[in-house]
């Protein structure tokens, strides 16, 4: 009996969901801006707004540029090697009989 499964993009990671959530806030901020025109006045709202846009901006960088896409995956095969790798020596063979 063969299991079938989902065979499509999956769910992102989770730098993914950070980015998720970042262009989230950043949209979020700008309906507001839309909706009431004065919170553009604010300073402490747009001091705010200006941090969403610019780690935005930073995260899509570091997913573009970044040396691996997703480190979970290299992590978990660094702990399988490590795992694989942790068996104790077998005892060496004793010369005298």
């Amino acid at each position: 009996m063969s299991e079938t499964k989902f065979k499509g993009p999956g769910w992102p990671d989770f730098r993914g969901w950070v980015a998720f959530g970042f262009f989230g806030l950043t949209f979020y901020a700008l309906r507001m801006i839309e909706k009431n025109p004065v919170l553009l006045a604010n300073a402490s709202f747009m001091q705010v707004l200006s941090t969403l846009l610019a780690g935005g901006v930073l995260l899509i960088a570091m997913n573009l540029f970044g040396g691996t896409r997703s480190g979970t995956a290299t992590n978990d095969k660094l702990a399988d090697a490590l795992t694989a790798g942790a068996t104790p020596p077998a005892a060496p063979k004793d010369p005298a009989p």
